[in-house]
């Protein structure tokens, strides 16, 4: 026989699981996204109106980025790194103007 207060911490027990169950397959089934599994960000912007023209992008992170990954371009063109990232900042040159794009910084 189970004593009474040993039956409620199984019960209790019982039910954390079951709300961590939850929150995982929560999780799982919307997927993991990039920033969840690495220590970056995910940005979006369209550079400037004048090609070869600085563009300043805030970035988010607790932490100075070394490197970025181009994720989307909607026009031919290079964007580069014009000036090294700082604590609050990423700084970018396009070859073209107003490219809109998609970029990982980490």
């Amino acid at each position: 026989m189970v004593e009474p207060a040993t039956a409620l911490l199984l019960r209790d027990f019982v039910q954390l699981l079951s709300e961590q169950e939850i929150s995982l397959t929560s999780l799982l089934n919307q997927g993991l996204r990039i920033p969840d599994n690495f220590d970056g960000a995910v940005l979006s912007f369209t550079t400037d109106v004048v090609a070869n023209t600085q563009t300043t992008i805030a970035h988010g992170l607790r932490k100075t980025p070394t490197y970025f990954i181009v994720l989307n371009q909607d026009k031919g063109g290079v964007l580069y790194r014009s000036a090294a990232f700082d604590s609050t900042n990423g700084y970018f040159k396009c070859s073209v103007a107003t490219m809109a794009v998609t970029i990982f910084v980490f």
